[in-house]
């Protein structure tokens, strides 16, 4: 498929299965999440600045893959809570990381499933634990619908931009996916700073804050 993304003309001649096949890379993203949904965004946005690809069509294609993967996640952890709850606590490592987004989904549940939809893997750890929690389903689905149309205009843009500014469709795509994994990174490392400035004011000793106070 990526090959195939790679010839504007059969992208063309192909037609709305190719708005299918994004829609379906993006769903089955949130649920394994080892589809590379991501690189044929940022491609089909490539694609859109080539004038292969209807912006309109790719929007509601990624949009509506992500919402339905979304769904299905949400459903997976609601039905199976008891064998999600073992996966999820297979590793300590694993164990703390849903620990931190159930926290997360208590206290703020729109931001924590929106945040998810750009970390990798997050979506799928957010969605399953979504239904462990039974968290209620018109909530998700809202915060799901504006997180992955944040998501789509950010993936799109990054793919048109690459492709309006370089010739060759893999190194646009290449360059664009680079500046994401980097934003993604950057992002990663100021949430667990700010974690660990929680955690340490969290830990402060009472009677130290007393005496400040005093």
């Amino acid at each position: 498929m990526l090959e195939l993304l790679g010839d504007p003309d059969a992208v063309l001649a192909l037609g709305a299965w190719t708005y299918a096949v994004i829609a379906l890379a993006v769903a089955l993203d949130s649920v394994v999440p080892v589809v590379p949904s991501e690189v044929l965004t940022i491609a089909a946005g490539a694609l859109v600045a080539r004038g292969a690809l209807d912006v309109r069509f790719a929007v509601v294609a990624v949009i509506a893959g992500g919402v339905a993967g979304d769904l299905v996640t949400y459903h997976v952890g609601r039905a199976g809570s008891r064998r999600a709850r073992r996966l999820m606590d297979a590793t300590p490592r694993r164990r703390r990381l849903m620990d931190r987004v159930g926290r997360g989904l208590a206290r703020r549940r729109t931001t924590t499933i929106v945040a998810a939809r750009f970390l990798p893997g997050g979506r799928t750890a957010v969605g399953l634990l979504a239904g462990v929690t039974r968290q209620p389903r018109p909530a998700v689905v809202g915060a799901s619908l504006l997180g992955v149309t944040l998501w789509a205009a950010y993936a799109l843009g990054l793919g048109y931009v690459g492709g309006r500014s370089v010739d060759d469709l893999w190194i646009s795509v290449a360059a664009a996916v680079a500046v994401s994994v980097l934003v993604g990174g950057l992002a990663a490392v100021a949430g667990r700073r700010r974690r660990r400035s929680r955690d340490a004011i969290a830990a402060a000793p009472i009677g130290g804050d007393a005496k400040i106070a005093a």
